[in-house]
């Protein structure tokens, strides 16, 4: 049934539930720019990377396959807050 290759690879994509974009913030502390890796970035979640689809960036080309709205978008967070409350939404405080 899944011969092709993007039959696949869709059917596989579709069983994922995170979209985990790693990129690049200011350190509040020092000002200095870091790279957060997108499983540096899960493991702050504390989602299962099983759930994941990873990407270095917007411009990385495994995200040409997937459509956003389709996954909760993970994304390094300035203030820190890697807490997620119902629906994958950040907690308010």
């Amino acid at each position: 049934m899944l011969n092709h290759p993007a039959l696949w690879y869709g059917a596989l994509m579709s069983k994922k539930r995170y979209l985990v974009i790693g990129g690049s913030l200011r350190s509040p502390h020092d000002g200095q720019f870091r790279y957060i890796s997108p499983r540096t970035l899960a493991r702050l979640y504390r989602v299962d990377p099983c759930d994941c689809i990873f990407a270095s960036g917007w411009d990385d080309h495994r995200l040409a396959a997937v459509r956003a709205k389709d996954y909760v978008v993970l994304r390094p967070q300035y203030d820190g807050d890697y807490t997620m409350g119902m629906w994958g939404k950040r907690k308010s405080a």
